[in-house]
């Protein structure tokens, strides 16, 4: 029987191994790549993906459905910053490093009583130019939240 890409997707077989660690370190792969040679073998895989996972439970799966949701993404020709909107976990520096968006610009953040809060950084998509306004949070971890400029919504299918 021929191999398909599928086959020899690294990343698939690490989905699927049903071995909790290896599990949880494909789905942060997928989650923060924009790589097609990475994601287009596993865009026909999703219900197996979703079986092969069913039974390991929530600590192993955490951020699954935002994995496959990004492999929808892909599929669906959506740009991967869609993701940023539905997801907390991108940081915007990491963001920048990886290439995947360009900050543009830091807005200084001081409330009422004078104390300096980490500045809204504004980011751009290198993909489709989507701008989102990025606000640091934190609670028991930082975590981020993306909000898409208005005027740049158009460019960019959210995914919606």
């Amino acid at each position: 029987m021929p191999w398909t890409r599928a086959d020899r997707s690294p990343l698939l077989k690490e989905l699927c191994s049903r071995d909790t660690q290896r599990v949880r370190h494909a789905i942060s792969d997928v989650r923060h790549t924009r790589d097609p040679e990475l994601l287009a073998p596993l865009v026909d895989h999703l219900d197996l993906i979703r079986r092969r996972t069913r039974r390991l439970g929530a600590a192993a799966t955490v951020g699954l459905d935002r994995a496959l949701e990004r492999i929808a993404f892909f599929r669906d020709g959506v740009c991967l910053c869609a993701s940023y909107r539905r997801d907390s976990g991108f940081n915007p520096a990491k963001e920048a490093e990886h290439g995947h968006v360009r900050i543009v610009e830091e807005i200084p953040v001081v409330d009422d009583n004078g104390t300096a809060w980490p500045p809204v950084r504004v980011c751009a998509c290198t993909g489709c130019g989507q701008a989102f306004d990025v606000h640091d949070r934190e609670y028991h971890a930082p975590w981020w939240e993306w909000i898409a400029r208005p005027e740049q919504q158009a460019e960019c299918p959210d995914g919606d």
